[in-house]
């Protein structure tokens, strides 16, 4: 069992986990810089994958919040270049 949002195999098709879409589910309730600070201890794959699961609009706030070089390393891990 895997413990990160990843593609599946052979897939481009995105499959978060079940701590992914609770992030998620979190990060839509919570202010733009709570939700950053909540995504600080995250690994880069999983918040990248969190931030898929949330409205664009949302997801830009959320990394408005953040230092350029984690903004870059979530870019990078975002599921299927999302």
């Amino acid at each position: 069992m895997t413990t990160d949002a990843r593609p599946t195999a052979g897939s481009n098709q995105f499959e978060p986990d079940a701590e992914t879409h609770s992030l998620a589910t979190r990060l839509a309730y919570l202010p733009p810089e709570e939700a950053a600070a909540a995504l600080e201890p995250e690994p880069d794959e999983r918040a990248a994958g969190a931030l898929t699961l949330v409205t664009p609009a949302t997801a830009v706030e959320i990394l408005w919040e953040m230092a350029p070089e984690r903004r870059a390393r979530l870019a990078a891990a975002a599921p299927g270049g999302r």
